[in-house]
C-alpha cells in the first residue's frame, strides 16, 4: 500500500538546495563575488567547458574571473540566468548530488547595446556534488555543461550597473 507520509527533513533540504542554486546564479548575475564564493567549500573542484579549478579561490580566479573583471568595470557582458528543473539525483544525510538546467543569456559588448553587440544564448546543466556544512548546503565538486549556444545581434539591454544601480535606489 502507498505511503502518503511526508519525509519533512528531505523537503527542508531539498528547498535549501534549490535556494543555495538561485543565490549562485543571482550573485554571477549581480557580480557579488562573496555571494557565489559562499555557495563553494574551500577546496570545492569545478569544470566550466573544459577548463578546470582546484579551491574556491581558483576558480573565482581562473574560471570566473571575467565575470567580476567585467562588473568591476562596470561593462559589457550584461546578463542572466533563468534555472529550469533541479533535479536530486542522491541525498543521504548531509551529502547530495543534483543536475540543474539553465538558460543564460548574455549581452557582450561595451555598456549597453551598441551597434555591434551580440546576445548569446546558452542551454546550460550544472552536475553538483554537495554537502551540508556549518554554513548549511555548498557545492563540493562541479562540472558545468554546455549543451548548446546561439548567437544573435542584440537590439536593448540594460548595463550591469544600470541594473544594479537601480535595485539599490529602491
Amino acid at each position: 500500500m502507498p505511503s502518503n507520509s511526508i519525509d519533512l527533513q528531505y523537503l527542508l533540504d531539498r528547498t535549501e538546495i534549490q535556494e543555495l542554486h538561485l543565490r549562485y546564479f543571482r550573485g554571477v548575475d549581480r557580480g557579488d563575488r562573496d555571494q557565489v564564493r559562499a555557495c563553494f567549500t574551500a577546496d570545492a573542484r569545478a569544470t566550466f567547458h573544459g577548463g578546470g579549478a582546484s579551491g574556491i579561490d581558483d576558480m573565482m580566479t581562473n574560471l570566473l574571473g571575467d565575470l567580476f573583471r567585467n562588473a568591476d568595470h562596470k561593462i559589457g557582458n550584461t546578463g542572466y540566468h533563468f534555472m529550469g528543473g533541479m533535479n536530486i539525483a542522491r541525498l543521504e544525510g548531509d551529502e547530495a548530488e543534483t543536475e540543474t538546467y539553465a538558460f543564460s543569456a548574455k549581452v557582450r559588448g561595451s555598456a549597453g547595446v551598441k551597434p555591434g553587440s551580440e546576445l548569446t544564448l546558452r542551454g546550460l546543466r550544472y552536475l553538483d556534488r554537495l554537502e551540508r556544512t556549518g554554513q548549511g548546503w555548498q557545492i563540493y565538486e562541479r562540472e558545468h555543461v554546455l549543451d548548446w549556444m546561439s548567437n544573435v545581434p542584440a537590439s536593448f539591454a540594460a548595463s550591469l550597473a544600470e541594473r544594479v544601480n537601480g535595485l539599490t535606489q529602491r
